[in-house]
């Protein structure tokens, strides 16, 4: 029998669900907890209540010391994670982050480097493209029974936290979702944004990305909007495509040219909602972390998450524009062929 990965856990909440998640997984061993920011202490405390096996600690050197450690995974956003990414690569962890893999793409790059050079797998999750809804919209473009894509509509809507940066918080996930679903990378984005409440943020981005395909991509994001919605149009030759998290059946196709009957909502007979795999996302994207560390076979999404952040970075940039309308111009990386979550 082969020997479990061993997993230390940097984050702000013991009993968090990554943890969990991660300790229910048939060939993990949860090993360390090791606190993070605010609260750390109050952290510690929790997490060796409910789980007295696991070691504590604030220090991450000596959780890197440990060479029984296999993986680390980084339960933290972007911006108050540090070099803990960094330092864990480079003593031959692999890792796994929640949210973007960094918050500039001379940062992702750095990571991916390291984790190719050492050879260890890195991956940061985004929720969206791991949805059951997702992965079977993704399946059906690949089929091609969308017929010729013609462009992308992605709307995320709703009151934000105070001081919530909408671009990097709730357009992460949407960045990542149209990124996988279209298996491409930008090569123009124009954007705007504006701050509402909070002048040093960013409240609402209305952002246009084009593909060399000629397909493109409009994103809306808006975190002072009452109106909460999450939704992703994929509209193509033969059938438009709506992904709705938000709705009791997440994914929507309009135009079939087989014509299903009206449902008890009394729904068109030209929509049909293709039947979905239950599966928690996060479970789904630990699995697959776990099955390439265990492999050795990939890099496990590295630079498929740098490229999201490439994509926000670039989206930023032409919302501080003083002339918006000028396009950026977005270089994709060459070695993604395509992007996809494995």
């Amino acid at each position: 029998m082969r020997a479990p990965v061993n997993v230390a856990i940097v984050g702000t909440a013991g009993a968090s669900e990554l943890a969990q998640v991660l300790a229910d997984l048939p060939h993990v061993r949860l090993r360390w907890f090791c606190g993070h920011g605010a609260g750390a202490r109050e952290s510690l405390a929790r997490a060796a209540w409910q789980s007295p096996a696991l070691m504590t600690t604030t220090d991450l050197g000596r959780v890197l010391e440990d060479e029984d450690v296999d993986a680390v995974a980084f339960d933290t956003d972007p911006f108050t994670r540090g070099t803990g990414p960094i330092e864990a690569l480079a003593a031959d962890k692999h890792v796994f982050v929640r949210g973007p893999l960094a918050t500039s793409l001379a940062a992702a790059d750095q990571l991916v480097a390291l984790a190719e050079a050492h050879d260890r797998r890195l991956r940061a999750y985004h929720a969206a493209p791991f949805s059951p809804g997702a992965r079977r919209l993704r399946s059906l473009i690949d089929s091609g029974s969308l017929g010729d894509l013609f462009y992308v509509r992605a709307v995320r809507a709703g009151v934000a936290a105070p001081g919530t940066h909408v671009l990097w918080h709730w357009g992460a996930e949407v960045v990542a979702l149209v990124l996988d679903l279209l298996g491409d990378q930008p090569v123009e984005i124009t954007a705007r944004g504006e701050s509402h409440v909070h002048a040093d943020v960013l409240e609402t981005v209305v952002a246009d990305l084009r593909f060399a395909t000629g397909i493109s991509a409009q994103l809306h994001l808006s975190g002072v909007d009452r109106a909460t919605a999450s939704r992703t149009s994929v509209v193509g030759s033969d059938l438009t495509a709506i992904l709705d998290t938000s709705e009791r059946r997440e994914l929507a196709l309009f135009g079939s040219a087989t014509p299903a009957p009206a449902d008890e909502n009394g729904l068109g007979a030209t929509v049909t909602f293709p039947p979905l795999t239950a599966a928690d996302p996060l479970r789904t994207a630990c699995e697959g972390f776990v099955a390439a560390v265990r492999s050795r076979a990939n890099l496990g999404g590295a630079r498929e998450s740098a490229a999201v952040v490439g994509v926000l970075e670039a989206i930023q940039r032409s919302c501080a524009s003083l002339t918006p309308t000028e396009p950026v111009r977005f270089t994709p990386d060459p070695e993604v062929i395509q992007l996809r979550a494995n």
